[in-house]
């Protein structure tokens, strides 16, 4: 494994004093910067941000820099201490920084936050959690920009008043629940509704062992997926409600996940633990039966080998080339029931899933080198790259670096080549002087919340939609095959462009003055501002400026339907209107093209040198 150690062109401590918010949180617990380091670090901790802008960048260029990274930190010793939300740039500029809303006696009880998904490019989703290890609490929005607050489902704590909800939420709109959703529930097309709004959260619950929206407005239950047996999904920890009428269950409890239709609740598969179908394959292609063709009843429950285990945030990326299944976790490799360990580390790793021949392949892990009991992250990048969270289960004197929680982006290695670092974030707490093998135990026991500053997971989101490959090309109109590129993107010019707050709606202009026998189109393939598990909308716009006015015109304009799992868009579209001789260098145009999302609160601006 490489770590990127001898490559950093930028490291960053930051000081978390410069920022109001935390000097009034300091000061109501009469905790001051001339105390003692151990002290300061139960209510705030150190943070290292450590960076290679040109592995962050990838294939994609400079735009994939731009982005920035949100997470709760959160504090336990024998109580919650503290929890932030922070959100920060690559280069470890913190942008946001605030405590979560406090609750209990006199309101100091800081809320944990579990589950984190974006709303929007301003607004993160989150699933509180108000009593520890229960994981009961409502829903609530975190805006970043205002580094506000807000409740939302009218409070519920769950399903039957709080039902260890927490640990994942998925937002549906209503647009996205019409057409994706709704002919596929167990209702049919009929939208029995409870009145209230009509966007839902979807959660789960490891009481009831199912799944189950809320409508935003009144918190009252919309839908049930479940309950599912026990012995396939066991500690609800993850899910998806995806396109085509499933949903993808994960159970930390059973080392498995599995897919369920919607419409009958039956289940299509399952990958992993004592009942799975899939013949699993390990990095070095070995192979190993799924548990299920050596279980003749569904109530037993024999030893099985497993490669994964107690895993975290399983997420469906989408398929690859062979249009098989990918999937990304944190594989904490820990068996909760026997009470270990299972593998030298807890790891990030993807898993191909092929669902007809019902193979399951690890085609990539990445070697931690310490065990954490719970919580955990791996998402897939538009880079290729990978968002990655852990703790260490113990600290000791003799670690070169302790931290109590690393969030890194992983460049993984093609072939034989070793995976490299683009990014790291060290959060550090208290310093741990014990030698090993005692070292400084982080979990009071097995399977609790790590002692130190820790978080269940972590998100990396732009504030407007990737967009690169740009080109304006001319195509020969007899035959329709041969193509010129007249322009292409200058990277050196993109930028975002801030919005004023109301949607665009461009007007095309009807200056036309095509007179060659060429036609001119515009491609260009395009991300979303953030992942999500079903589609969403957008749009784009071609505009010409005159270089002698500074009269600035649309010459085309469509929609964007953004591919789910944070996949490539590709666009091609015809712009008509273009006549060739304007793309020369001296017509005195510059042309550029704007990509928006549904919500507009950035544009992406990719200007484009023509020749």
């Amino acid at each position: 494994m490489g770590d990127g150690s001898s490559k950093w062109p930028i490291e960053v401590e930051i000081d978390m004093w410069q920022f109001a918010s935390v000097k009034k949180f300091m000061a109501e617990r009469n905790v001051t910067e001339d105390m003692p380091t151990d002290v300061i670090r139960e209510y705030l901790p150190q943070l290292k941000v450590r960076y290679n802008p040109r592995y962050a960048a990838g294939a994609l260029g400079e735009q994939a820099t731009t982005g920035y990274v949100v997470m709760c930190l959160d504090s336990s010793e024998q109580h919650r201490t503290a929890s932030w939300m922070v959100v920060m740039k690559l280069t470890g500029e913190v942008v946001a920084v605030t405590p979560t809303p406090g609750y209990g006696v006199m309101g100091k009880v800081p809320v944990q936050m579990n589950a984190l998904k974006m709303r929007d490019p301003h607004r993160v989703l989150l699933g509180a959690n108000l009593v520890g290890d229960y994981g009961s609490g409502p829903v609530m929005l975190y805006d970043w920009v205002s580094n506000s607050f807000e409740v939302i489902c009218n409070g519920s704590l769950g399903i039957l008043g709080g039902s260890y909800s927490s640990h994942d939420i998925q937002w549906v709109s209503s647009a996205t629940y019409d057409t994706y959703v709704k002919q596929h529930v167990a209702y049919g097309t009929s939208d029995a509704h409870v009145g209230g709004g009509h966007d839902r959260v979807w959660r789960p619950s490891t009481t009831l062992n199912l799944m189950y929206a809320v409508d935003t407005l009144n918190g009252k239950t919309e839908r049930i997926l479940g309950p599912l047996d026990y012995q396939r999904t066991s500690d609800m920890n993850h899910f998806q409600i995806l396109e085509g009428g499933y949903a993808v269950i994960n159970g930390r409890s059973t080392g498995s996940w599995r897919k369920v239709e919607m419409q009958t609740g039956n289940t299509v598969w399952t990958c992993g633990g004592a009942f799975g179908n899939f013949t699993l394959i390990d990095i070095d292609g070995n192979q190993y039966p799924g548990g299920a063709s050596v279980h003749e009843d569904i109530d037993e429950s024999d030893n099985f080998k497993s490669l994964w285990f107690g895993q975290h945030n399983l997420e469906y990326f989408g398929e690859d080339e062979n249009g098989h299944g990918v999937y990304f976790m944190f594989n904490n490799n820990y068996n909760q029931v026997l009470g270990e360990f299972l593998d030298a580390s807890s790891r990030p790793m993807r898993v191909v899933l092929d669902e007809e021949k019902l193979t399951a392949t690890v085609t990539w892990q990445f070697e931690t080198g310490v065990h954490s009991f719970i919580y955990g992250d791996a998402d897939l990048l538009p880079t290729g790259n990978v968002l990655a969270t852990y703790w260490p289960d113990q600290l000791t004197a003799e670690m070169p670096e302790q931290y109590d929680q690393r969030v890194v982006e992983i460049v993984p290695g093609e072939g034989n080549a070793s995976d490299e670092l683009a990014w790291e974030l060290l959060i550090i707490g208290e310093n741990c002087t014990i030698p090993a093998p005692r070292g400084c135990a982080r979990a009071g026991s097995s399977d609790t919340v790590p002692m130190g500053w820790s978080m269940y997971s972590v998100e990396r989101f732009y504030e407007a939609p990737l967009a690169i490959d740009a080109a304006i090309v001319a195509v020969d109109g007899s035959d329709g095959t041969a193509q010129t590129v007249y322009c292409t993107a200058n990277d050196s010019l993109s930028h975002f462009q801030p919005v004023d707050g109301s949607p665009y709606q461009p007007k095309a202009t009807t200056d036309s003055t095509t007179s060659t026998n060429l036609t001119t189109k515009l491609t260009f393939s395009t991300y979303d501002s953030f992942k999500s598990s079903l589609p969403s909308q957008g749009h784009w716009w071609l505009e010409r400026k005159t270089a002698s006015t500074a009269e600035v015109l649309t010459v085309g304009l469509g929609q964007i339907l953004f591919n789910a799992h944070w996949r490539k868009t590709t666009i091609e579209a015809s712009v008509d209107t273009i006549d060739v001789a304007e793309l020369s260098g001296g017509s005195g145009y510059t042309w550029a093209l704007v990509v928006s999302d549904q919500w507009g609160y950035q544009n992406r601006t990719v200007h484009l040198a023509c020749n």
